[in-house]
């Protein structure tokens, strides 16, 4: 009944906009409603590509949502001339001719001047009953990838399969990039291009790897040093250094791809890896700086020695290295056709050594104890005995979604266990932003109190 009842809307949309499907559509609106239909209809899309509907359809809602909120300005001034002319005559009575004639065509005017918000309500109707329909569909097909079976690693024709895909499209890469170095442009400019593309490579990776580091050291050392409210500055300085630093890096390499002129899909791929895995690699470093500060231990969040907390933060650094990769694994999968053993052969190894991570993150927080910590190594943020009760459930996480992905993805339910190992490392990743918050907020508040 309510098929039926969402094919009957659809008509009766269709048919408002003259949307017929043997005749040719020129409207853009038109063609996405119909596109969004026939989506629907057919039910074979993926859930990728419904998503990329959906987007387009939601930002013609917004368009359609402003056209209706702002109204029309013709039509406004002409309900306040219609509104000078008094209310319409009762029954019965009558008003003068000029008056009656004047009404009138106001009112025609009005009506056409209404026109355009009448029609963009209407397809902002439209637009919200396919979003409505499309979001069920995508939770649906959601739902059916995440329990999808694929090939199993452990089987060698997975293997064999996967690595022959892989060198099939690494061989149809290498080809687009050899014919966009042999155009004419590209061998003119080559050395220019080059020189330039090395500079900011070098730049970038200077910036990532040397400055932040070293700037990010010297205000943990004057951070150490002093006292008083000085110390909130170099704190605040030390946080911020890790971010803006690398992020200036990540902007001269995101320009090397323009400058060598590489336009290919191939490039962009390239280029969007690199970019994925150093965006991540700078939060998780920021993350691990900031809970386990191996260089500054006044402010470590965590109570772990120096050895522990240094630790900690290359735990960190590798787990956003790790989701780096499958971030962009999992977008590349999204817009290429890629064999299941493909999918199986790249995700499973990824998601081991995040498991292997996780798992030793979780020891490290379960030796979140001094006992046998030298005395000058022991100074920390203090942290409420309440705490303890909440490292304890988070190792069990932990330690229960590492063994869990690991046979999950080997016996090939490789989405699943990607869901499980994502979500696990986002959540670590919400912690741990919203442990250091709560201790900028009662540190602030003891700066207060004490003044």
């Amino acid at each position: 009944m309510v098929r039926v009842l969402f094919t009957f809307l659809l008509i009766a949309f269709s048919t408002t906009f003259g949307i017929a499907q043997d005749q040719p559509v020129a409207d853009p609106q038109a063609k996405l409603f119909q596109r969004a239909e026939q989506a629907l209809e057919s039910r074979a899309a993926s859930a990728d590509a419904l998503s990329v509907l959906r987007e387009d359809l939601d930002n013609l809602r917004e368009q359609m949502f402003d056209i209706v909120d702002a109204g029309s300005i013709e039509a406004r001034v002409l309900e306040v001339q219609i509104s000078a002319l008094g209310p319409p005559p009762k029954d019965g009575a009558t008003e003068s001719q000029s008056d009656a004639q004047r009404r009138e065509s106001l009112e025609q005017q009005l009506k056409q001047a209404s026109q355009p918000i009448i029609e963009a309500q209407s397809r902002l109707n439209h637009v919200e009953l396919l979003i409505h329909e499309l979001d069920q569909l995508i939770r649906e097909k959601d739902r059916q990838k995440l329990f999808q079976k694929l090939p199993s690693v452990l089987w060698p024709s997975t293997i064999t399969g996967g690595i022959d895909a892989i060198s099939k499209y690494g061989a149809g890469a290498g080809s687009d990039l050899r014919q966009l170095n042999q155009s004419k442009e590209a061998q003119e400019t080559k050395t220019e291009r080059i020189v330039v593309a090395g500079f900011l490579a070098g730049l970038g990776l200077f910036l990532i790897f040397f400055v932040r580091s070293r700037v990010g050291h010297f205000f943990d050392k004057k951070f150490e040093r002093n006292v008083g409210s000085l110390r909130v500055l170099w704190a605040f300085l030390s946080s911020i250094s890790r971010l803006l630093v690398p992020a200036i890096g990540i902007v001269a390499i995101a320009g090397i791809s323009p400058v060598l002129g590489l336009k290919s899909s191939t490039a962009d791929f390239a280029g969007q890896f690199v970019l994925q895995i150093l965006l991540l690699l700078v939060f998780a470093s920021w993350l691990g700086h900031t809970i386990f500060s191996p260089f500054a231990p006044s402010r470590r969040l965590v109570r772990l020695d120096d050895e522990k907390a240094l630790t900690g933060l290359r735990l960190c650094q590798a787990l956003g290295v790790v989701e780096g990769i499958e971030q962009f694994s999992e977008t590349l999968g999204s817009v290429s056709q890629r064999s299941p053993e493909t999918v199986s052969l790249i995700a499973a190894p990824i998601i081991v050594v995040a498991a292997v991570l996780l798992w030793r993150l979780a020891d490290l927080l379960k030796v979140n104890k001094l006992e046998n910590t030298p005395e000058d190594q022991q100074a920390s943020i203090r942290l409420n005995d309440g705490f303890s009760g909440i490292y304890t459930i988070i190792v069990f996480i932990l330690r229960a979604v590492s063994l869990i992905s690991v046979p999950i993805v080997l016996v090939g339910y490789i989405y699943l266990a990607r869901q499980i190992s994502d979500a696990m490392v986002m959540t670590a990743a919400y912690l741990g932003v919203a442990l250091f918050l709560y201790s900028a907020l009662t540190a602030g508040i003891r700066a207060l109190i004490n003044r």
